[in-house]
């Protein structure tokens, strides 16, 4: 499983690094804890729910 978090964690840094963050210091530090907490549990939901499906093994080749 770490592998699929290891390849769709970049993709979702991306996506939140054009998104962008506030000006306003305090959403800053909300915004950014938020994204961190984004970029580790979509990768890791998306490899739980494609664990041992034939799309897990084409994708990511186990």
């Amino acid at each position: 499983m770490s592998l699929q978090v290891y390849l769709l964690h970049p993709a979702v840094l991306l996506f939140l690094e054009r998104r962008g963050f506030p000006g306003d210091p305090a959403r800053f530090v909300l915004v950014l804890v938020a994204y961190g907490a984004v970029a580790l549990a979509v990768p890791l939901a998306v490899a739980r729910l494609l664990a041992g499906t034939r799309v897990a093994q084409w994708v990511f080749g186990r």
